[in-house]
């Protein structure tokens, strides 16, 4: 099992998008992931700009329904908050980490929340930025 033996998970907007996009390619994966993080009791955290990026993208490519999925289980999320350090520190990072390849501003900020606020806890993502930003990450 992937998530075996993880207690708290992060979950990237691909995720999220994956989840609710019921014809996004990796839909069957994020089912799956999420059922074994379901039967491990693991807690999911994310930020609410994963949840804003999600929702976006799900009306736009997939239709009002996805969405309105993903914003019916907000509930069942951790929302992690953070503060202006944190953003600070996420704009840094973008700077090194987008010179050579396009890398997001908020990969970027993921990065620094998970590693700062969440002590690394792996990511459920499909986003192959994660993995290059140090990130631990369950596909």
């Amino acid at each position: 099992m992937a998530v075996e033996g993880f207690d708290l998970l992060f979950l990237d907007s691909s995720f999220l998008i994956a989840l609710h996009g019921v014809e996004d390619a990796t839909h069957e994966r994020a089912i799956a992931l999420l059922s074994e993080a379901d039967r491990e009791g693991s807690r999911l955290c994310t930020i609410w700009d994963c949840v804003s990026e999600a929702l976006t993208i799900l009306r736009r490519h997939f239709g009002h329904r996805p969405a309105c999925a993903l914003a019916d289980a907000i509930d069942d999320l951790s929302l992690v908050t953070y503060d202006t350090s944190h953003r600070l520190e996420a704009v840094d990072l973008f700077r090194r980490a987008s010179r050579g390849r396009p890398v997001s501003y908020v990969d970027a900020l993921c990065a620094v929340v998970v590693k700062r606020e969440l002590r690394g806890a792996p990511a459920l993502s499909f986003d192959s930025d994660f993995a290059r930003l140090g990130l631990t990450v369950i596909r």
